[in-house]
């Protein structure tokens, strides 16, 4: 009677474990202790069995509590290598960027110190210097300037000089006084009247002022060769225009470029 009490009491302590283990896959829950209630079940009341405190010794469930303990490990397991990778390749991948990012700002530096300023900045000042610069030269001017014109004399003119006058016809000098020293005639102071014949030469002293007022015709064609010279401010001519639309098409880019730190120390402090 005994060994059937024993064989009883095993086949329900089988049932139970394979119940529990059912229970346990069912739930895909870590395995737990057995709970009080399953010790004190109706099944286990009824056979009085002494196996039944068996139950209660930890070691007699072991087998299960080993095979559903290796099943939610594996993705723990798992999830701590993927993390321990991803956070191991966002650290390296970060390191990169920040080399290539640094080496990217040498070589902007670079440029805009050796390139986009220079550029830029000659383009603007050689434009605002354009608009500001005058032309200044001296044009020779070689040409021939026709004068027709005329021109109104109106002076007096001044007479002092010897001469000769001659007659142009006999001529009467009344009232004159004659001496003539002759061996038989012999006059001193004769009154007469002389006449002098055409084309008699008269030695005279002209001393006279002669009044002139007369037009005289210009005719001429005078050669000029004068060097002019010349300043022109290009604010004031067409250039103007293009000039100051090319300073304020590269103003703001210029104030850009020139704005923007030289060095990683001026980008940190903010200072320029």
């Amino acid at each position: 009677m005994a060994d059937t009490q024993s064989s009883s009491s095993g086949a329900r302590f089988r049932q139970l474990i394979e119940k529990i283990d059912e229970e346990e896959g069912k739930a895909h829950a870590k395995p737990e202790a057995l709970k009080p209630e399953a010790a004190g079940s109706p099944a286990l009341a009824q056979t009085g069995s002494p196996a039944l405190p068996a139950l209660a010794n930890p070691k007699a469930i072991v087998p299960a509590k080993s095979k559903t303990d290796s099943a939610p490990r594996k993705p723990l397991q798992f999830w701590e290598a993927f993390k321990n990778f991803a956070i191991l390749f966002s650290f390296v991948v970060n390191l990169i960027l920040i080399i290539v990012i640094a080496g990217l700002g040498m070589i902007l530096f670079d440029i805009k110190k050796g390139v986009a300023e220079p550029l830029l900045g000659g383009l603007y000042t050689g434009f605002v210097q354009m608009d500001d610069a005058h032309i200044k030269t001296t044009i020779p001017v070689n040409t021939t300037i026709a004068v027709n014109d005329k021109v109104t004399a109106d002076f007096i003119l001044p007479l002092q000089q010897n001469t000769n006058v001659i007659l142009a016809q006999d001529t009467v000098i009344t009232g004159a006084s004659v001496t003539i020293n002759g061996g038989i005639l012999q006059l001193s102071n004769a009154p007469t009247s002389i006449i002098l014949p055409q084309g008699t030469v008269l030695p005279v002293i002209l001393d006279l002022s002669v009044p002139v007022k007369q037009d005289i015709p210009v005719n001429l064609s005078i050669p000029v060769s004068i060097p002019v010279d010349v300043d022109i401010p290009l604010q004031q001519t067409e250039l103007h225009t293009p000039f100051t639309d090319l300073r304020d098409l590269f103003g703001p880019y210029y104030f850009l470029v020139r704005d923007l730190p030289d060095s990683w120390s001026e980008a940190a402090s903010g200072n320029k």
